[in-house]
C-alpha cells in the first residue's frame, strides 16, 4: 500500500504515553509542572489559577491529554522549590560580607509582614541582592522585637552579626530604636529622609489647602474615563501635543507629588478651557493665585525628586561616611 503524500504529525511529549516509558512520562508531567510553577512564581499569580476552568481550557487547547494540576500538588512543588534556593542562597553567601535591608508593613488585608535582602559584591565587582525572605510579622513591633527577628532572619540564612556591615531600614522612630538592640552599624535610609524633609514645604501658608485642591483635581479624571476622553480630547483641541493623563500622587510612592504637580502644570490651559464650559471642573479648578503655590511647588520638588531618583539607583555604591 502507497503512502498518502502526508507527512507524519509529530505525537505530543504527553499525547503519545503509550509509545513512552513510565519514567518518561513521568518526567513530561514534572517538566510541566515545574513550568507551571515559574509561570505563577513569575508573574505573582495565585496558585488558585491551576484550577480556573478557563486556564485549564487554555492548557487543554494545548494539550488534550495534559493532566489537571490541583493547587495541593503545586503548593508542594513551590514549598520544595522554595526549600532548594534557600540552601543554594545559604551556600552563595557563606563566609560573605553583606550588607541588609529589613522593612515592616501591613498588607491590605491586615497581615503584618517583614521582609530581609541581603546586598554584596560578588567576586567580579557586580552588586547582587538576595530576596532572602517575606514572612508573616505577627505580634508587637517593638524596637527589641524587630531588632531580635531580623537576626533571626540573617542567622537562618547563615550570615552571622560578624559579616555583616550594615542594616539599612527606613527612618520610623521604631526602627531607630532597634538599633541599639543591633550588634552591626544601622543606617536610616537616606532616599527616605530626603522624602520626609520635602514634607516641610507643605508647611508653608496655603500649600496643604492647594494640594488637597490639586487632588480633587486629579480624582475628578482619574476617577472617571468620560471626564479622562473629555480631558485627552480637549488636549488635542488645544493643540499641545501628544494627549497626556493626570497624575496621582500616592503616599508610597517618593516624589510622586512633584509628578502630580508637573503634569497639571503641563496641563493647565486644557483644564481652564474645560472649566470655562463644565460647572463641576470649574468648582475644583485653582485660582491663579493657587496656581503660583503650584508652581512654586513645582520648583521646591525638582530638586528633591533628583536626588531621589540618583539615591534609587541600584547598579552604583553609596557611602555617607
Amino acid at each position: 500500500m502507497e503512502a498518502s503524500g502526508k507527512k507524519p504529525q509529530k505525537n505530543n511529549l504527553i499525547t503519545s504515553k503509550f509509545l513512552l516509558t513510565k519514567e518518561d512520562v513521568k518526567a513530561a508531567e514534572e517538566k510541566q509542572l515545574m513550568c507551571l510553577m515559574e509561570f505563577v512564581v513569575g508573574s505573582f499569580l495565585p496558585i488558585s489559577i491551576c484550577e480556573n476552568v478557563q486556564f485549564r481550557q487554555l492548557i487543554e487547547s494545548h494539550n488534550p491529554d495534559a493532566i489537571p494540576c490541583s493547587r495541593e500538588n503545586l503548593r508542594g512543588v513551590i514549598v520544595k522549590k522554595a526549600a532548594s534556593m534557600r540552601l543554594l542562597a545559604k551556600d552563595f553567601l557563606s563566609g560573605r560580607n553583606v550588607a541588609i535591608t529589613t522593612d515592616c508593613w501591613t498588607s491590605r488585608a491586615n497581615e503584618p509582614y517583614i521582609s530581609l535582602t541581603a546586598h554584596l559584591i560578588e567576586d567580579d565587582w557586580t552588586l547582587a541582592s538576595l530576596d532572602l525572605c517575606c514572612e508573616p510579622f505577627p505580634g508587637t513591633h517593638k524596637a527589641a522585637v524587630i531588632a531580635a527577628k531580623v537576626s533571626e532572619l540573617h542567622t537562618k540564612f547563615g550570615i552571622p552579626d560578624a559579616n555583616i556591615i550594615c542594616c539599612v531600614t527606613d527612618n520610623e522612630p521604631t526602627n531607630n530604636k532597634a538599633a541599639d538592640h543591633m550588634s552591626y552599624e544601622w543606617i536610616g535610609c537616606i532616599d527616605h529622609l530626603v522624602e520626609l524633609t520635602t514634607g516641610i514645604a507643605f508647611d508653608g501658608p496655603g500649600v496643604k489647602d492647594v494640594m488637597a485642591k490639586c487632588r480633587r483635581i486629579v480624582g475628578h479624571f482619574s476617577s472617571s474615563s468620560q471626564a479622562q476622553d473629555t480631558l485627552l480630547r480637549q488636549q488635542l483641541v488645544t493643540g499641545t501635543g501628544t494627549p497626556l493623563k493626570v497624575v496621582q500622587d500616592v503616599v508610597t510612592r517618593w516624589w510622586s507629588t512633584y509628578s502630580m504637580v508637573e503634569r497639571l502644570l503641563e496641563l493647565r490651559v486644557s483644564l481652564h478651557q474645560l472649566a470655562n464650559i463644565d460647572d463641576k471642573i470649574a468648582e475644583i479648578m485653582l485660582s491663579l493665585q493657587e496656581w503660583e503655590i503650584v508652581k512654586q511647588m513645582e520648583r521646591i520638588l525638582k530638586p528633591f525628586m533628583h536626588i531621589q531618583r540618583f539615591f534609587e539607583g541600584q547598579t552604583y555604591l553609596m557611602s555617607l561616611t
